[in-house]
């Protein structure tokens, strides 16, 4: 589900107050916002990109976002992402990835295979 993006940027609005936070008191009341606008606007979380859409900020690294992933993901196991694109963001998909195919190996060189492969170049007669 794509959330739209008035409330994506209202929760980068909650997430810069957060890391913007002096007291526990200001931290406390961005997490419960954050918490609120997730459970009455249904977003979700894991889908929220890493750059802000209102201001030069960055939330790679922000306490809460990272928190309100981790127990997203935890709630909900049987939702699965894709990669991450350039802003950090992914995208609910409908099922499961499937897993990348293994390379097959080279087979090893067998001497006796390349026995006359360069006879036409360097005859027997010249080395």
């Amino acid at each position: 589900m794509m959330t739209r993006l008035s409330n994506t940027i209202t929760f980068q609005k909650i997430l810069t107050q957060f890391a913007g936070a002096t007291t526990g008191g200001e931290a406390e009341a961005a997490e419960c916002a954050a918490r609120r606008l997730i459970e009455t606007r249904d977003i979700d979380p894991v889908e929220i990109p890493n750059v802000s859409f209102c201001g030069h900020h960055r939330f790679d690294d922000n306490a809460l976002l990272k928190k309100l992933r981790e127990e997203w993901r935890t709630a909900h196991p049987d939702y699965y992402y894709g990669k991450p694109d350039s802003r950090g963001s992914v995208r609910r998909l409908k099922r499961k990835r499937r897993p990348a195919k293994p390379k097959p190996e080279p087979d090893p060189l067998d001497a006796a295979k390349l026995a006359g492969l360069f006879d036409d170049f360097f005859p027997s007669s010249e080395r």
